[in-house]
């Protein structure tokens, strides 16, 4: 096009040299100045606005892209969390799953008393100087707590709490809803004392028009104890009194060689990284530990009816 109307403008040119009545064709050479510059101009104009959406849709792939890959290390992590030996777990068992998984120790301190003095030493003046001790953080392999967490990498920059707000509304919106996995292990005398494991995703709410519109939490947790508080080795319900299980579901598990591992940890990640596609609920998240919900609450029911008959 842009070929055709310079050739088109020198031709009418040359005629305009040659020719005394030249109005006609200076109008017509003035249309095609316009038709060339105004196509070039549409050119420009488009690719203005091409390069922001491109920039875009490359970051958009990215976060993708890292939100599944991340899903891919986080369901190795559930795959070992399946076969691990919480009944006869010690320091090293759970040291070396959190190596694999690059988990952390956190230091504590331990339980305040009073100061212990040192060995004294003489000062020049013949004064005996008495240094206190410090109590400095510890990690044994008696006493020592580890967490890991996976989740993507974008969630790990510095922000505070309303730029966390921001980000996780515009991944929700933009079809990668903000996601995680934290666990905390605590050894005490040797031993492994109790797990956390919680698993989760933040999604838009399903009722635009209830209480609460915004993000809304979506959340699994399996607890594991050497005693359960009970007086089960197995239950699965809310995370407290007052949570709905439809948001908030915990399993809790006593350390015992025939405990339901597999199931407490049957969770499917796929749901949690899926593009415009959230969990519906925790039969999707996590479909065995709502079963076992759903028939102890029919258990439930069905003891009710017995009893006030």
């Amino acid at each position: 096009m842009e070929r055709w109307a310079t050739d088109a403008i020198r031709s009418t040119n040359s005629h305009i040299g040659n020719s005394s009545s030249s109005a006609g064709v200076s109008i017509v050479a003035t249309v095609l100045h316009e038709m060339l510059f105004s196509s070039r101009f549409r050119r420009v104009r488009l690719r203005a606005a091409l390069i922001p959406l491109l920039v875009l849709a490359i970051g958009w792939l990215l976060l993708y892209l890292d939100s599944v890959h991340q899903r891919k290390k986080a369901e190795q992590f559930i795959s070992d969390l399946r076969s691990f030996p919480f009944a006869t777990a010690g320091f090293a068992e759970v040291r070396d799953l959190m190596e694999r998984h690059h988990g952390t120790s956190i230091q504590q301190f331990p339980i305040w008393h009073f100061p212990r003095l040192g060995l004294p030493s003489a000062k020049s003046q013949g004064q005996l100087d008495m240094p206190v001790l410090e109590a400095d953080p510890i990690c044994t392999i008696r006493d020592c707590t580890f967490e890991a967490s996976i989740k993507p990498r974008v969630l790990d920059l510095p922000m505070n709490y309303r730029a966390g707000i921001l980000l996780g509304s515009v991944l929700a919106y933009s079809g990668i809803r903000p996601w995680g996995i934290y666990t905390k292990f605590e050894v005490r005398n040797g031993r492994l004392k109790e797990s956390r494991t919680s698993l989760g995703q933040l999604r838009r709410s399903a009722k635009p028009d209830g209480p609460y519109e915004g993000l809304v939490p979506l959340e699994y947790r399996v607890v594991t104890t050497a005693h359960s508080p009970y007086n089960r080795k197995y239950t699965v319900g809310p995370s407290a009194n007052n949570l709905s299980p439809l948001d908030f579901l915990s399993a809790w598990l006593e350390q015992a060689a025939n405990a339901p591992t597999q199931r407490a940890f049957d969770v499917d990640f796929r749901c949690v990284t899926g593009a415009w596609h959230r969990c519906n609920g925790f039969s999707e998240l996590a479909p065995s530990a709502w079963a076992d919900y759903q028939a102890q609450l029919s258990s439930f029911h069905k003891n009710e009816q017995i009893n006030t008959k």
